[in-house]
Order: C-alpha cells, then sequence, then structure tokens
C-alpha cells in the first residue's frame, strides 16, 4: 500500500471556502490535485473507492470539523483513525472554532494537527505554502505504508 503523491482529500461543505482552497494550490503551483467531498459521509466513500481502484491512499486530508450529521466532522475524523486500512492518513483538522474543547477532542480521535481555517484567499495562500513547506518538505512520512 502507498499514498498517492498528488493527490489531497478536502471535505468541506462550504463553496468559498473550497474556491479558496482550490485558488490557492493553484497559484501556489504545487503538484497536488485537490479533490473535495462535501460531507463526511461522501469522504469515507471516495476513501473506499479510491483504495479499491489504487490500491493507495490520499497524501493527506483536510477535514472541516463543522460539517453536516449524520457524520460530521468529528465523526468523520473518528472513522478514519479507527479504520485499519485508514488511520496511518494524516488528517488536518480545519476549523473556524478555536474551541480547547474541539482541538482536544480533535487530537485525542487522532488528527495531526489542528488549524483555525483561514477565512480570506490571502490567508488561504498563507496556509497553502506553510502546509506544503512543513509537510511536504520538513516532516518525514511514509510513502509505502505497511
Amino acid at each position: 500500500m502507498s499514498t498517492s503523491e498528488n493527490i489531497i482529500f478536502a471535505a468541506d461543505n462550504n463553496k468559498n471556502d473550497q474556491a479558496f482552497l482550490e485558488q490557492a494550490f493553484q497559484e501556489t503551483h504545487l503538484p497536488f490535485k485537490i479533490d473535495f467531498s462535501k460531507t463526511g459521509e461522501e469522504l469515507l466513500k471516495k476513501l473506499e473507492e479510491h483504495y479499491a481502484g489504487t490500491q493507495s491512499f490520499p497524501r493527506m486530508i483536510l477535514l472541516d470539523l463543522n460539517m453536516p450529521k449524520p457524520i460530521d466532522g468529528l465523526d468523520t475524523l473518528k472513522r478514519i483513525k479507527s479504520h485499519f486500512l485508514y488511520k496511518t492518513i494524516h488528517v488536518l483538522v480545519l476549523s473556524s472554532e478555536k474551541s480547547d474543547k474541539y482541538i482536544v477532542e480533535a487530537y485525542n480521535l487522532g488528527a495531526n494537527s489542528f488549524i483555525v481555517k483561514p477565512a480570506t484567499l490571502k490567508e488561504f495562500q498563507d496556509f497553502v505554502n506553510t502546509l506544503s513547506k512543513y509537510w511536504f518538505e520538513l516532516a518525514a512520512l511514509p510513502i509505502n505504508i505497511p
């Protein structure tokens, strides 16, 4: 099993945030395709289909905490991190909420990072640049997952 070097899954039901994130990735010329889901249920289905078709995982998942139920962001995170195949995928939780309650809960469920969601295109560009520098240049991440 391996990660797909060029794909990042993002789950966010806010169309403006999706557009800002996609534009920020395009403007930084990073070699990643962003595959958006609007719900946790849709993201989990895409994970299953992607793995079945490629025997690989997305490079990471950007997960909005505040998604509609029945499978909200925390429940989606819990399902990913408790799944024997998906638990090693890096999940970065994004939220406009900076409540200690949500931060602690996200980390307890296995989030690799909790990030206060950017609000403007410039902030999304800064976020993508920082994300790229840390996660794809500085951090050592496994390509092949046992």
